[in-house]
């Protein structure tokens, strides 16, 4: 029997056995890459619709809150209800709603608070109750959005707001420039 040349010479196992590893290598991050496709398309779909989500929904309530005006002393329900959440939202005199059954959808002020100056007896601190030397200028409110447990849109999203009056009677009694 002759001897092969260098021309007809195969692989070694040590070699295979490399390659196969280095494959199975680009294989494994291959198929990450496509996961994280796939989980990011998911997640854009989500946030397309802000309709459907309800973190989306709190952000663009929470936003319409700030920009409006400040009234003194304005408690949570009258502040929700000159406030809709967004198109296609009913107010049923306590809250907003939106759909029926397993859509429904709901959004409320509640936990509305004044901060109040205080005496010399009682620090400052936020109030459940209008102060008695009227209201300062700043508002605490707690922002609810709730949906079904399980859901598409999410469960519930809550959010702690402060609004302030920027002419408020302590700013104006101190002559804070543009009040």
């Amino acid at each position: 029997m002759g001897q092969r040349g260098d021309a007809q010479r195969g692989d070694s196992l040590i070699e295979l056995l490399v390659s196969i590893g280095l494959l199975g290598i680009m294989v494994t991050a291959m198929m990450g890459a496509v996961f994280v496709t796939v989980a990011s398309a998911r997640m854009l779909r989500t946030e397309v619709a802000p309709a459907n989500n309800v973190g989306l929904i709190m952000g663009n309530w929470a936003d319409s809150i700030t920009m409006s005006g400040y009234v003194q002393c304005e408690s949570g329900s009258a502040l929700a209800a000159r406030n809709s959440p967004g198109a296609g939202w009913a107010w049923d005199g306590s809250k907003w709603t939106k759909g029926s059954g397993a859509d429904l959808l709901t959004a409320q002020v509640t936990n509305m608070t004044y901060w109040d100056l205080g005496s010399d007896t009682v620090a400052p601190a936020f109030s459940s109750t209008c102060p008695a030397g009227g209201d300062t200028g700043v508002q605490s409110m707690k922002l609810v959005v709730t949906a079904p447990a399980n859901s598409t849109y999410g469960d519930m999203q809550d959010l702690m707001l402060v609004k302030r009056n920027p002419c408020s009677a302590v700013d104006v009694a101190a002559k804070v420039a543009g009040c």
